[in-house]
């Protein structure tokens, strides 16, 4: 079975259009968590009425106002599939999307397979990535973005007990983190199969984390600090490595966190850069100011 998740926040006019294209799918053989962070709209009744409609299997999870990564620690926590898709609440689904996961997840048996890697179009059906390069069938996600070069948004599918080995860090007093925190780390120990099928449609919505990103960055210094911490040890060159570095002692900087301090082999070359670090921090806070 497939877990289709969905974190929503005052959302309850956009979660219809998800609704029907659950009800269209050609295999029924999935369950929608919707798991809502603090909505003060009229989600929960509304979702309320399709749980008693009892057209599809719905769980709804309410939680406080803490952000999309909670959330997806939750919805994870609360899923019965054996695989796990996150769909937005700007998102929704191809009618035959559930049977070409199914589908691509039965043609691999291999341990080492942490999920599935598709497509995704807007409402226009333009890709929000390039299509995925002729004879790679399987690949890391750092992969194929660094080495492929397929950049932009992607349907990505998990199986859930390896989502469950690497949850999002919970740190007090901040609302976000970026996806690949935890992206990051499954690559360290597994490939995605690759399939060049459209499995999302997506709608950016003006108030959305997409517009949102830089101030996001600096209310949320310390998920990024994380980020960029781990990214200086994956670097495929002295360059990338370099940028990661001096984010990283900029994010240091603002998150006054000693928790996700770096310690790895670099740890020379971090105090060598930190001046560049600080330079970086002072362009952020007069960004914030504009």
């Amino acid at each position: 079975m497939v877990t289709i998740f969905t974190p929503t926040y005052n959302r309850a006019g956009l979660l219809n259009r998800i609704y029907n294209s659950l009800k269209s799918q050609t295999n029924p053989n999935f369950e929608w968590v919707i798991v809502d962070d603090g909505s003060v709209d009229d989600t929960k009744t509304v979702v309320q009425q399709w749980i008693d409609e009892a057209v599809i299997k719905i769980k709804y999870v309410y939680q406080e106002n803490r952000g999309k990564h909670f959330a997806f620690n939750q919805g994870v926590k609360n899923a019965s599939g054996e695989l796990f898709f996150c769909v937005d609440s700007d998102d929704y689904l191809p009618e035959h999307c559930v049977d070409e996961i199914i589908d691509a997840f039965n043609s691999v048996k291999d341990d080492k397979i942490a999920g599935i890697i598709g497509l995704k179009t807007d409402i226009d059906e333009n890709l929000l990535s390039e299509v995925f390069p002729v004879g790679v069938a399987q690949t890391t996600m750092y992969e194929l973005v660094n080495k492929y070069k397929c950049y932009g948004e992607k349907s990505l599918i998990f199986k859930t007990d390896i989502l469950r080995k690497y949850p999002y860090p919970e740190i007090k007093n901040e609302k976000f983190i970026g996806e690949c925190v935890v992206y990051d780390k499954i690559d360290k120990d597994y490939e995605m199969l690759v399939i060049n099928k459209v499995l999302t449609v997506c709608e950016y919505q003006p108030d959305g984390l997409t517009n949102r990103i830089f101030i996001n960055m600096l209310k949320n210094p310390t998920g990024y600090k994380i980020y960029y911490k781990q990214r200086i040890d994956m670097a495929c060159s002295l360059k990338e490595r370099i940028g990661y570095i001096i984010r990283y002692n900029a994010f240091n900087i603002l998150s006054k966190d000693n928790e996700y301090d770096y310690n790895g082999k670099y740890n020379v070359f971090v105090k060598f850069l930190e001046p560049i670090g600080w330079l970086l921090t002072k362009y952020y806070n007069k960004r914030k100011n504009i």
